[in-house]
């Protein structure tokens, strides 16, 4: 059975993580540094909790997670620290926790404490460490591979994409729901204030999933055929220059209207930065709102030589929502997109009611 990847980010296009996540405890931010010369998000212990999100793995939950990502971990001092949290809704599941002498443990979380990210692990069990010194102070790939049942749980922890610590046989369950909906990660009750930890290049999948590169692509030219909207703010007058939101979006700052059902805009954009290699995805990240309670709706679009497709279409409020649907393929040959394909087509909006 072939690997899916739920979601990724690259944490390239924006630097509040309040903007693409569920939840936000302390004050994370994404910083440059990020390993292909783009951001990183940055957990720090601002407070004995430390700094974490939450992000929305999978609608209905599924009994089976992947992460993996970058991590680094500098000044870690005397106290462990908690790196994911595998949940179901508010409650936790497994935790994965780097130890001060570098080994990793999985823990099911206790019961009573929700998750351990704010509870240092008070109650909670732990299920199996690995050697110690898998985790140093350099950048490393980790990848947790957690199945959630009441007594054959599996966990599978892979560093560099060595397997560092396998258990099978396991109660990795709380609760009566076998499924994970939400991944905590973060410097979970990390202790002292110069603990810092960098995530980078996150995805999310339902099993053991290879190394990717995520890179953000903004827009650099208006369309030679879609420029229907009105530009709002900013000077001159190019589209385009009001809607690229890098590195943080300026909301109402600058941006294009598009106000009858139809009006659409795309943008022509960077070409991909990481030339000659396969792209395995791409995904359309679109800010929007409407001006006015009322309806309204939206949808992503993309050019492809002359025709224009489009995501579905999302309902809209006063209030300014991200959303991000995926074009895995090109929608115009139903085939992974080539580089010259990429490089080509236009992304932007369409408005649809």
């Amino acid at each position: 059975m072939s690997t899916t990847i739920y979601d990724y980010d690259g944490f390239d296009d924006y630097t509040s993580p309040a903007r693409e996540h569920a939840r936000v405890i302390g004050t994370p931010t994404t910083v440059t540094g990020g390993r292909f010369g783009g951001r990183r998000l940055l957990c720090q212990a601002a407070t004995a909790m430390g700094d974490y999100v939450s992000r929305f793995a999978r609608s209905g939950g599924t009994p089976t997670l992947a992460a993996r990502c970058v991590v680094q971990v500098t000044n870690q001092l005397a106290r462990a620290i908690y790196l994911f949290d595998f949940q179901n809704g508010d409650g936790g599941h497994v935790s994965i926790r780097l130890n001060p002498d570098g080994s990793l443990s999985a823990l099911r979380d206790a019961a009573a404490s929700g998750y351990d990210f704010s509870q240092g692990g008070v109650g909670a069990t732990v299920l199996g460490t690995s050697e110690a010194g898998v985790v140093g102070a350099t950048a490393v790939s980790l990848q947790a591979v957690v199945t959630i049942h009441a007594t054959a749980g599996t966990i599978d922890v892979y560093v560099n994409d060595t397997n560092v610590l396998q258990l099978t046989g396991l109660n990795t369950q709380n609760g009566a729901t076998a499924s994970i909906t939400h991944l905590v990660y973060g410097c979970g009750y990390c202790g002292p204030a110069a603990t810092a930890v960098y995530f980078d290049d996150l995805i999310l999948a339902s099993d053991v999933v290879g190394d990717y590169r995520v890179d953000s692509h903004f827009p650099t030219g208006d369309s030679l055929d879609n420029n229907f909207g009105t530009p709002v703010g900013g000077s001159g007058t190019d589209h385009y220059t009001r809607v690229n939101e890098s590195p943080e979006p300026d909301d109402l700052t600058t941006y294009v209207v598009l106000s009858g059902v139809g009006d659409r805009e795309t943008y022509g954009h960077d070409v991909l930065k990481n030339a000659g290699a396969p792209i395995v995805d791409v995904m359309a990240v679109l800010d929007a709102r409407i001006e006015a309670a009322g309806w309204g709706s939206v949808a992503a679009s993309v050019q492809v030589a002359d025709d224009h497709f489009d995501s579905s279409a999302q309902g809209l409020s006063t209030s300014i929502q991200r959303f991000r649907p995926r074009f895995t393929v090109n929608p115009a040959t139903d085939l992974a997109w080539t580089e010259a394909e990429f490089n080509a087509m236009e992304a932007g909006a369409v408005k649809t009611y």
